[in-house]
């Protein structure tokens, strides 16, 4: 009679060893926070490290389809909740993982803002910002598929001058533009890609890591999608890279294009 008792020991230590092994491996993946002696925060998640001003954080939203506290609704948190909420950050560090493994997949929304001059992030002078970018808005996804596929042949057709077009979607309708890397600013492998939304009036410009893990979309009001200003595009394609390189600071210069 003894040896099934001690069958079933074992298999209660085993059980436990399981849950602590799982409990472990999940703290040890779990997404990082740290700050940085020049004020900036790290977020060390999907595999990717992202830079932000400590002083923005109200104004960076997280955003996943589950929430890790609340399944029964989505997860949606700020960067400076995460900061302040104790229980917020268990719950942003439980969802969140540090590396790019699995299927789940998050967005982060940004809303830049002008500080002494500056648009951040990015620190860029605003004297490089045409007025419509001071409307703009910024979004990143990790672990998503890629933003755009814009170097495709397919479906394109003449648009303004030096631009392509074709639809994306037509009920809600969505335009997409591109233009040979040898038109863009600086020396660039990739076509540029910009998406118009009919909804949002608003266009943006698409911004593909290498690796088509990270996507970054920055945005700005536009009167109509069909008939854009084109002129200051080649500006606002550089000033989306220089934000990518502020944010993505373990991606070499030029990684998003």
């Amino acid at each position: 009679m003894r040896a099934p008792k001690a069958l079933a020991c074992l298999k209660i230590i085993a059980f436990f060893a399981l849950v602590f092994s799982a409990f472990t491996s999940t703290q040890a993946n779990a997404a990082v926070l740290e700050k940085l002696s020049d004020g900036r925060v790290v977020v060390t998640a999907f595999g990717e490290k992202l830079a932000f001003r400590q002083k923005d954080a109200g104004r960076i939203e997280f955003e996943m389809i589950t929430d890790a506290c609340n399944p029964k609704h989505s997860f949606m948190y700020t960067l400076k909740q995460w900061f302040e909420d104790p229980k917020i950050a268990q719950c942003m560090e439980r969802a969140i993982p540090s590396n790019s493994g699995g299927m789940q997949a998050i967005q982060i929304s940004i809303e830049p803002t002008i500080d002494d001059g500056l648009l951040f992030p990015g620190g860029i002078s605003q004297d490089q910002l045409a007025p419509d970018l001071l409307k703009e808005h910024l979004n990143i996804a990790l672990n998503y598929p890629p933003g755009s596929n814009c170097q495709s042949d397919k479906d394109w057709r003449s648009g303004p001058p030096g631009y392509q077009v074709r639809f994306v979607s037509r009920s809600p309708p969505q335009l997409e533009y591109r233009t040979s890397a040898d038109r863009r600013i600086g020396s660039l492998s990739r076509p540029l890609c910009i998406l118009c939304k009919e909804l949002e009036s608003a266009c943006g410009v698409v911004l593909n890591s290498r690796d088509y893990h990270a996507v970054l979309y920055f945005t700005w009001r536009v009167p109509g999608i069909y008939t854009p200003n084109t002129a200051n595009w080649p500006s606002y394609d550089k000033v989306a890279r220089d934000i990518a390189r502020s944010i993505f600071i373990d991606r070499p210069a030029g990684d998003f294009q």
